[in-house]
């Protein structure tokens, strides 16, 4: 859902609190589809998963992440007043 409005340019924000929960499941779907379990009980693929998500989930929109390190990202950023503070301090 955060992808949908990411694509369409709006701000989005996806926190993922526990992978466990989906990993349980997918674990006993994986059983039920006859797929052999890997490592600790769970389907090798499993942490492919969830690697892949943790992902899709940090991708950024390129000229935020260069205006951010330029300093020029405003509005409700809090982050972008100390970035102007640590390059204000060196000279």
């Amino acid at each position: 859902m955060g992808e949908y409005f990411r694509d369409r340019g709006e701000d989005a924000l996806i926190v993922y609190d526990d992978l466990s929960k989906q990993a349980v499941a997918y674990r006993q779907i994986s059983l039920l589809l006859r797929r052999p379990p890997g490592r600790e009980a769970f389907p090798g693929d499993v942490f492919y998963l969830h690697s892949r998500l943790l992902e899709r989930a940090a991708r950024v929109n390129a000229e935020y992440v260069e205006a951010f390190t330029k300093g020029e990202v405003k509005g409700k950023n809090r982050f972008s007043d100390r970035a102007a503070d640590y390059r204000n301090a060196g000279g």
